[in-house]
């Protein structure tokens, strides 16, 4: 396990701060510090691809290629999209499509799934936010009632992020619209939440 120098540091300030006798009491909040500090995962970030969208196999998921001409398998993440046998499907396929196809992106991941060493790069499946100019096509699919918002992956995304997909979702019930339509409450209007400017 490697650790970047600011982590390691904190890391050595919380152990010689558990071993004073005066915060020994602390000992279980010490234990739990040391095992977030040491955790892989903690305050890593997400990594970037960049690339053009050259295939919408599904409600969710993209064929990108990067610029050494490498596909790569993608799944949009914290949706969950409208199935194949839904009424709704191929709307939801339509729009994903007008959204990204051909057009260059920007892929923020964090998880991975399969061996791309042993399978190839093109046979392991990125999962993270997709961008356009900026723009969260995730969040455009939940918005318009054409995904579900996946709150079993609020854990990987920013509070931001969390709030803005809630909300955006709510919005979408509110309105009627897509998935939503039988729970609509009032006539629909669409208006979608407005997303942060980049880099904001």
């Amino acid at each position: 396990m490697s650790f970047r120098p600011s982590r390691l540091l904190s890391l050595l300030l919380v152990r010689q701060s558990c071993l004073h006798k005066s915060v020994q009491r602390f000992a279980p909040f010490c234990a739990f510090a040391a095992l977030v500090w040491t955790s892989p995962t903690f305050g890593e970030g997400t990594k970037n691809l960049d690339g053009r969208v050259v295939s919408v196999t599904a409600t969710s998921g993209l064929v990108v290629v990067d610029d050494s001409q490498i596909e790569h398998i993608i799944q949009l993440a914290a949706v969950i999209p409208v199935p194949p046998k839904h009424p709704l499907y191929t709307l939801a396929k339509k729009r994903l499509e007008i959204l990204v196809l051909e057009k260059k992106v920007t892929i923020q991941w964090d998880r991975q799934e399969g061996n791309c060493a042993e399978k190839g790069i093109g046979h392991c499946e990125k999962s993270g936010k997709v961008l356009v100019d900026g723009r969260d096509v995730n969040l455009e699919l939940i918005s318009y009632g054409l995904a579900q918002y996946d709150r079993s992956a609020k854990d990987s995304q920013s509070t931001t992020d969390r709030t803005l997909y809630n909300e955006t979702e709510e919005d979408a019930k509110r309105e009627g619209l897509g998935i939503w339509k039988s729970n609509k409450r009032k006539p629909a209007t669409h208006r979608r939440r407005k997303q942060p400017k980049p880099g904001s």
